[in-house]
């Protein structure tokens, strides 16, 4: 696939998408990923079913949020819409909520594809390719990302068939794009550049990986490490010991990302001479740890985590940015990043000086949002 092919279908996607004005009092969070199942071994949703639940109900619906749900929901390559519907009635009933009180808008991607409108008319959570919103002058496109990927939707079918009958029983993985690098940055590099090109921020899901600002866990390590490096010279000998513990910390859990990418791995958008901040990934809803979302809140698009308290303690403690508790649940919302709904400045100029104002200084570690700037496969 050219990349002049996968620009016309984007450059449809953003001419005939209809623009939807939002302004600060607008709230919106934005989910992908979710691979609904049947509830069985072979839903990879299910672990994070009742987080998803608590966080909709409890902390979204009644804060008054727009629900976009971009692609990828129903896991119909392995499921029957009615075995997803069926398992999930409760669910879907949060959805029906968020219709009528706040507002609600479905995306559809590869993998629920199906449920386009022109080829399923009948369905009462209507899906659409793309969300447009303009904010004072600033475009946002919304979908789910596949357009960029060799996926075509004449293999639908196939795949459909061939996981159904052979990687359902095996338990074969059948997320490709997620699970491979190099195909995972070859669809990130190319919207990133069709958005670029066009001065839009693009929101995407389908690779699985949350980018802020055109940025990976990978890229967001190495960027601080660096802005931290820079201050250590002309630090005292207090703040001189806080920036090493702070450097030596980001340090070690760089060395242990890159022990764990697979081989071929080379995909960075920071390897480009000047990057915009005009890229962002919502992550997806079946991570290991938890669910990743994006908010946009008051002219602010931010990038949060939802964890189980009972299953992982990380974020009791993550880069000083304290986890928000759900009421008096074991659920928990943590702040990864946030920034002005812009693409005025490079990435990387931005980020660092983000960094270097909210850096520790010789009386304790800088707390805040901004302690939070690290994040990727969750």
């Amino acid at each position: 696939m050219s990349n002049t092919y996968v620009t016309r279908k984007l450059e449809r996607l953003l001419t005939e998408t209809p623009g939807v004005p939002v302004d600060n009092a607008s709230r919106f969070v934005i989910i992908s990923d979710l691979h609904l199942g049947d509830g069985g071994g072979n839903d990879d949703f299910r672990s994070n079913a009742e987080i998803l639940q608590a966080m909709l109900r409890g902390y979204y619906l009644p804060g008054g949020h727009h629900l976009v749900l971009n692609g990828d929901i129903e896991e119909l390559h392995k499921f029957s819409l009615d075995q997803v519907r069926e398992r999930w009635s409760r669910l879907f009933d949060t959805f029906r909520n968020f219709y009528t009180e706040n507002g609600f808008s479905k995306i559809y991607g590869n993998h629920d594809y199906s449920l386009r409108p022109e080829a399923y008319m009948e369905d009462q959570f209507p899906a659409r390719e793309a969300l447009h919103l303009e904010y004072h002058g600033h475009s946002m496109l919304i979908f789910h990302g596949h357009q960029a990927s060799r996926w075509e939707p004449g293999i639908h079918g196939f795949a459909r068939f061939v996981l159904r009958n052979l990687g359902k029983p095996l338990r074969i993985p059948n997320y490709s794009v997620a699970l491979s690098n190099r195909r995972r940055y070859r669809v990130e590099r190319r919207i990133y550049e069709f958005a670029r090109s066009r001065r839009v921020m693009a929101v995407i899901g389908h690779t699985h990986r949350p980018l802020f600002e055109s940025l990976s866990k990978i890229d967001s390590l190495k960027l601080k490490i660096e802005a931290f490096c820079r201050l250590f010279p002309e630090a005292g000998e207090e703040r001189r010991r806080l920036l090493e513990e702070r450097i030596g910390h980001y340090k070690e859990e760089l060395r242990q990302l890159l022990r764990k990418r697979r081989p071929g791995s080379d995909g960075s958008l920071y390897d480009l001479d000047v990057l915009v901040p005009c890229l962002f990934n919502s992550g997806c809803g079946i991570g290991r740890s938890g669910i990743t979302a994006l908010e946009i809140v008051g002219g602010r698009i931010q990038l949060v985590h939802w964890f189980d308290g009972r299953r992982s303690s990380k974020y009791f403690a993550y880069n000083g940015n304290p986890p928000e508790r759900l009421e008096d649940s074991d659920y928990y919302r943590v702040i990864l990043n946030q920034s002005h709904w812009t693409i005025s400045s490079p990435a990387s100029a931005s980020w660092r000086d983000g960094v270097e104002r909210e850096a520790p200084p010789a009386g304790g570690l800088a707390g805040g949002a901004s302690g939070a700037l690290i994040y990727g496969n969750l």
